[in-house]
């Protein structure tokens, strides 16, 4: 089989860390990702606290999670870039974990929903995103606090025009507010993720899984592709100018980056009924098969 690059595009600094944080702290790891505000320490990636500080074990159980978990990555990427694919790795003790990822305007959210009808457990990563800087939630406390309570509007909720005009161009303003928002957002993620049952699928939904190096965390990442003119035609159906929509698939990794790392392309040029179609030939003959 052809040789497949590692990875297609460079990763958001932090972002795998931050993903890796997340799922450890779901099954209970006390991780963290290192303070941006602090002295940087040379290869530092993530934090744990001092053994001291920890119930007696829990330090090196938490070490040997996150030994499991870059085995598996390291196992996942080798298998990729040999061409082979991620479904080989065991799962009978947990669902199986599928990325599922497009461009804007790709028919991604239709693609989660006919897999949700055929009893797929879907997590939605833009949905927990806003909700880990929800009104009233300790993300949104953290972020006024280290950018002012000028990102917040009248009412108390975050002000997500001035956030981004305040991080904007900004890269110290960013890694702090990556270091608030990603590992909430990955161990919301990973709670729902792992809550699916084993034996069943869990997809996380994720519009920018390629761009945010994550790929490998999953058994299986699943790319939905159109046309550019497919897409352009669904974004103005929704209101969206053609100079901004040009603009938003500019921003996002092309067809090819994403292609590279996918062990599955889903083409939906057509109608839904073609495309419930296809996802019911995916579900039949790869998904199901890759259940224990």
């Amino acid at each position: 089989m052809a040789h497949r690059p590692d990875t297609a595009v460079r990763p958001w600094e932090g972002q795998i860390a931050a993903s890796l944080v997340g799922r450890l702290r779901a099954h209970g790891h006390p991780f963290s990702l290192p303070d941006p505000a602090a002295p940087p320490e040379p290869g530092t990636i993530l934090g744990l606290p001092a053994p001291a500080a920890l119930p007696p074990g829990t330090g090196e159980r938490a070490l040997l999670a996150l030994i499991g978990e870059l085995t598996e990555i390291l196992a996942r990427r080798r298998a990729l870039a040999a061409g082979v694919g991620r479904l080989a790795a065991p799962r009978g003790e947990r669902a199986l974990r599928v990325g599922l990822t497009g461009g804007i305007g790709t028919g991604k959210s239709t693609v989660a929903r006919l897999l949700i009808e055929h009893g797929a457990g879907v997590v939605d990563a833009d949905a927990i995103a806003r909700e880990v800087l929800a009104p009233g939630s300790k993300g949104l406390a953290e972020a006024a606090a280290a950018f002012g309570d000028g990102i917040l509007a009248a009412d108390g909720s975050l002000d997500r025009a001035a956030l981004a005009s305040r991080v904007f161009g900004d890269a110290a303003a960013r890694a702090r507010l990556d270091a608030i928002t990603l590992p909430r957002i990955a161990e919301l993620a990973a709670y729902r993720l792992e809550a699916v049952s084993p034996g069943g699928v869990a997809v996380y939904d994720v519009p920018l899984l390629v761009e945010s190096g994550i790929a490998d965390l999953f058994d299986c990442v699943i790319v939905v592709e159109a046309s550019r003119e497919t897409r352009l035609a669904r974004l103005a159906r929704r209101g969206m100018d053609e100079a901004d929509s040009l603009r938003r698939i500019a921003a996002q990794a092309s067809d090819a980056q994403r292609r590279c790392l996918a062990d599955i392309v889903l083409p939906n040029d057509r109608d839904e009924r073609e495309l419930a179609d296809a996802v019911a030939r995916l579900w039949e003959d790869r998904l199901e098969p890759a259940l224990p």
